[in-house]
Formats: C-alpha cells, structure tokens, sequence
C-alpha cells in the first residue's frame, strides 16, 4: 500500500512528523487500519500555505501533479490541519482535489 502524509505548510515550524512516522510504524490510531499490511510512505507532502490558490499557483499544481503520478492508495491529511475541532479550509481543498483524482483521504495521522 503506498501512502502519502499531507501536513501544513505552517506547523513544520515545530513539526518534524516524528509522531506520523510513529504511529505509523506501530500501526497505531489512523493508521490502524494497516494492521498486517506492508506500507510504503512515498511522499511526505505539504500544501504551500494559507494564500496560495492551488489551483493557479504552479508551484502546487506540479506538486499535486507528481504526486498524483505516484497513484497512492490514499492520502493521509496530518493531525495539523485540524485546529480546535475545524479542518482547514485549504486542505479539504486538495483533500477534494485528491478525491476528483480518484485517490482517498484519510482525516488524520496520530
């Protein structure tokens, strides 16, 4: 299963995906789900910030493009795009993106 991590552009100021990878490797919370199942992280993906128009800045568009190429199994929005119970709007924009693609989403990592 090949899985992409989708975090915000904002939180890798503090944010290393330490407690992604974690979780991940033990099969915990989000990632339950792959219990017995090999998973390959072939991208660790971030959306390119609260102003960006991702659908005219290209800069974004080759991103998504690239990693659309990679025909994921599904995408993983991190636990940093949910802030005091509301996801951000920007990523449930390339959450619906991923979607027309014909790849799922997941809300949440850790």
């Amino acid at each position: 299963m090949k899985i992409v991590l989708l975090t915000c552009l904002n939180a890798t100021k503090i944010c290393s995906a330490v407690a992604c990878f974690r979780a991940l490797d033990a099969r915990e919370s989000y990632f339950e789900r792959y219990c017995g199942n090999e998973v390959k992280v072939v991208a660790l993906m971030h959306c390119n910030g609260c102003s960006c128009n991702i659908h005219s800045n290209n800069d974004f568009i080759e991103k998504f493009n690239t990693i659309c190429k990679l025909e994921p199994d599904v995408v993983h929005i991190g636990k940093c795009a949910i802030q005091s119970g509301m996801k951000c709007e920007m990523m449930v924009a390339i959450g619906h993106d991923f979607i027309k693609n014909g790849i799922p989403i997941v809300w949440g990592t850790h």
